[in-house]
């Protein structure tokens, strides 16, 4: 159990379904399972395929059971275990090697980020640790598409990525909207001709469709951004010629950009059928205004969802990265504008073929929307670290920085260039070594063990998010709500439970815990006054949302006091669990 509970949060939850194919007797009973599961939404049934982008664990769990398949097979040793006394508490087991499931899930995720800069040492089972990797092969892929005369061989390729990438997170969609804008971007400028306009965007849509199928019609890439951008962009480019009768590059430009923005609103009001997508757009509006509801109070208060530190900058300024992606950045555009004249061609000829070095412009538009999605959510600076380092490297591209006469002056210059971001690099890396500790949480180890053993197998419980996917990865008892936040009635039936953190009334609160079909509700005292910084416990929530209700007395605090209808049976320092009777 101790093992397992160091996934914490989100990580926990999609271990979770690791945990339950690797248990199951054979792949299709595991997959039935998953896709016909009352456990992890209780009282509904769900497929989890389809829901939440669960397919590296299909593909790991099945590689694990290839592996103990194998070495069972010729008698190879495939781990090895102990037992840890940790004194009064129970002792546990622990293993090392490949045969251990949680040390073979771990050892795929390094093997899928060990050539990308994330925050993976810190949560190895998130959709990031399989996305972006398949992101980058997408994003290579594209930028071979824009070199001139490339083979149909590189579009199915580019889709058959896009697919993978897109059953691995749920967030690819609107990453992906942002290439499609970069490209889109370089269209309207005239550096991108329409013909590989129209196979990118077809290869793009191929992609998505793939990625649709196998992830049984999924609602929220249905109603992505993605979905409208895709046809917008397509009907402006099939329009070209008509457009440009217009004559005015300025006016052209301008119709285009109204066209496609018009046809994107509109297929998005006539998607979006369950706003899917709400909540992103409501944290970028908290962000700049005034506006505040339940659901972006939860998000502004995570640090990572907060706008990109000072910090952050001056630690990618100190090792020289940022500088050097900058001045590659400037130094390339202008010898490229200076060597294409595309401007002046544009307005006085057509357009054949992508301008020269297409492909590296893509980039460095590709490195600014990166850029702004980073400064606004700090969580999304996993896109930007590895595309500074990517431009970077242009610094050694012969094709923009040559000096036949100063060769080696310019190799030495490099070589210096290098040793001096070494220096930075270096401390980072001793830093990041020196990190040493291990997981330990007895008070929620004490709760897990007090459910297993008084608790029926299918009893359903309700709680904070993080403690639910722990909660249902160490007892797979049922859980009423749980971390994938992304899902719109999942986010509103979390905000229904958590008026246990509010000034409501208590009889209220038992209402609405009965309706869902709650059994138990755990109580973290720390959820109920403390928060992750000023203005950040749930009771400051509820005080924004809950106007009328402040000054009442904390659901926390009555339950304490005078319980009335919930049955407390179970205390330790940090949890309560409260039985929801019928009366």
């Amino acid at each position: 159990m101790e093992r397992e509970m160091s996934f914490r949060t989100e990580m926990g939850f999609y271990y979770y379904f690791y945990k339950t194919l690797i248990n199951s007797p054979d792949f299709y009973t595991g997959l039935n399972l998953i896709m016909k599961n009352n456990v992890i939404e209780y009282p509904d049934t769900i497929n989890a395929l389809e829901r939440f982008n669960i397919y590296p664990e299909v593909l790991i769990s099945t590689a694990y059971k290839a592996y103990i398949a194998v070495t069972n097979y010729f008698g190879i040793k495939n781990k090895e275990c102990w037992f840890i006394n940790r004194g009064d508490l129970p002792p546990i087991e622990s293993c090392e090697g490949l045969g251990d499931a949680a040390y073979f899930y771990v050892n795929v995720v390094w093997i899928f980020s060990g050539v990308t800069c994330t925050r993976v040492q810190w949560t190895p089972p998130l959709r990031e640790s399989f996305g972006y990797p398949a992101f980058l092969m997408q994003m290579f892929l594209v930028s071979k598409i824009l070199q001139n005369n490339v083979t149909t061989y590189k579009y199915i390729q580019m889709s058959l990525i896009t697919s993978i990438f897109i059953i691995f997170w749920q967030f690819a969609p609107f990453a992906l909207t942002t290439q499609l804008l970069s490209i889109f971007g370089l269209y309207l400028i005239l550096a991108v001709d329409a013909e590989t306009m129209k196979k990118y965007l077809f290869s793009l849509a191929v992609g998505v469709f793939i990625s649709f199928i196998l992830l049984f019609h999924n609602q929220m890439l249905m109603t992505s951004t993605l979905i409208a951008a895709i046809p917008a962009a397509y009907v402006v480019v099939c329009l070209e010629d008509v457009i440009k009768r217009l004559k005015y590059y300025l006016l052209i430009l301008m119709v285009q950009i109204i066209l496609f923005i018009a046809i994107a609103v509109i297929t998005i009001k006539s998607l979006s059928f369950g706003n899917q997508d709400a909540h992103i757009w409501n944290l970028l509006r908290a962000k700049f205004t005034n506006y505040s509801d339940f659901h972006t109070s939860l998000y502004i208060c995570a640090p990572e969802f907060d706008f990109l530190q000072i910090q952050s900058i001056w630690d990618l300024t100190t090792t020289l990265l940022l500088p050097s992606a900058i001045f590659t950045a400037v130094v390339v555009i202008g010898l490229i504008i200076h060597r294409e004249y595309w401007r002046k061609q544009i307005l006085h000829k057509p357009r054949h073929s992508n301008c020269e070095d297409c492909e590296i412009l893509y980039n460095i538009v590709q490195l600014c929307a990166f850029a702004v999605m980073a400064v606004l959510i700090m969580r999304l600076k996993l896109f930007l670290t590895p595309h500074l380092c990517i431009l970077s490297s242009l610094l050694t591209y012969k094709k923009f920085f040559h000096f036949d006469r100063f060769k080696k002056v310019y190799l030495a210059i490099m070589i210096g260039f290098m040793a001096l971001m070494s220096v930075q690099g270096i401390r980072n890396i001793k830093s990041e070594l020196e990190i040493v500790g291990e997981y330990s949480n007895p008070s929620m180890e004490d709760l897990f063990l007090w459910i297993n053993k008084n608790t029926h197998p299918k009893a359903s419980f309700a709680g904070p998010m993080s403690v639910m996917a722990n909660l249902m990865l160490s007892t797979n008892r049922p859980v009423v709500n749980h971390p994938h936040y992304e899902d719109y009635k999942l986010r509103e039936r979390t905000k229904q439970i958590y008026t246990m953190f509010s000034r409501k009334p208590l009889d209220q609160v038992h209402k609405t815990l009965r309706s869902l079909k709650v059994k138990y509700a755990i109580l973290d005292y720390q959820w109920c006054y403390r928060g992750s910084r000023s203005g950040c416990s749930m009771l400051d929530v509820w005080d924004r949302e809950d106007v009328n209700r402040i000054g009442h007395v904390p659901v926390c605090d009555q339950i304490r006091t005078n319980p009335g209808s919930f049955n407390i049976v179970f205390k330790n320092d940090m949890y309560v669990v409260i039985e929801i009777t019928k009366e």
